[in-house]
């Protein structure tokens, strides 16, 4: 019923559809098929099961795959399946909650300088365990960084009249040595207010900061032509998490990508970058 619905309401001319039509209708009654329900095991309605009707509806580009599934695997990888994502339930610990025990198959980010500063700990930044102390930092594994950071409470918070504790990325994350020596680990040696992730970025010299470069290196903002100054209200990352349940209700995550440029001595055409 709903694959040809579908076809009812295509672009396609009343006599393509009234033969794809017919060739479904055609199909049910030879395979004895009902779309009403559909019957598979749970790995087939959630990863995938050939369908005749699907392969039709995919020959005239009605449909995007020829196989009929409720939850779609984007990755290339064979084993995609098997590197399962792990989060505690919190029946042992009520506070560790949505916490990793492995991400991706694996507990260590791998391009730091420690031990600790691979391991991957805390949630994903949705859900925690219930607060009881809200001086206690609250800590995420953040992908896009490759590395677990503790947020700092800042202030109590209301979001829709909910209650709630704002926790914010604290400064001394993304400072370098100088002012923060054990990040050291993370390469900090250069500018502070920015992650290097050049290694974790094979070698590419990736740069995160706030946006905006808020909180970094004034000799970073001084050469570079920006809209705006940097505005905490604007560009902070930051949660608010009610405190009973430990759900955020409220949040923005907001870095910025910065890519290291070098003069490149040359003559002609590319002179001048």
């Amino acid at each position: 019923i709903g694959a040809v619905a579908q076809v009812e309401h295509s672009a396609l001319s009343e006599g393509i559809k009234s033969a794809i039509i017919s060739l479904i209708q055609q199909y049910e009654k030879v395979e004895g098929l009902s779309y009403m329900t559909i019957n598979g095991t749970a790995e087939q309605l959630l990863w995938g099961m050939d369908d005749p009707i699907m392969r039709i509806l995919y020959t005239f580009k009605l449909t995007p795959s020829p196989r009929f599934a409720l939850q779609t695997n984007g990755s290339t990888d064979p084993d995609a399946l098997t590197k399962a994502t792990v989060v505690h339930t919190g029946l042992d610990d009520v506070h560790m909650v949505n916490a990793y025990s492995l991400y991706h198959g694996r507990n260590s980010s791998g391009c730091w300088a420690s031990h600790d500063a691979n391991h991957i700990n805390g949630s994903e930044g949705t859900m925690f365990g219930p607060i009881t102390d809200r001086t206690i930092s609250t800590t995420i594994y953040n992908e896009q960084l490759y590395r677990s950071i503790d947020l700092s409470y800042v202030s109590d918070s209301h979001f829709a009249s909910i209650p709630c504790y704002r926790y914010e990325l604290p400064q001394w994350a993304l400072q370098n040595v100088t002012y923060n020596p054990t990040n050291a680990a993370y390469y900090a040696y250069k500018y502070t207010g920015m992650l290097n992730l050049t290694r974790c970025a094979s070698n590419v010299p990736l740069w995160i900061s706030k946006g905006m470069f808020l909180d970094t290196d004034t000799r970073i903002r001084s050469n570079v032509t920006m809209d705006r100054e940097p505005n905490k209200t604007l560009d902070e990352t930051y949660i608010c998490v009610e405190p009973n349940t430990g759900v955020v209700v409220d949040g923005h995550k907001r870095v910025q990508i910065n890519v290291q440029l070098q003069h490149f001595n040359a003559t002609g055409y590319v002179g001048a970058l």
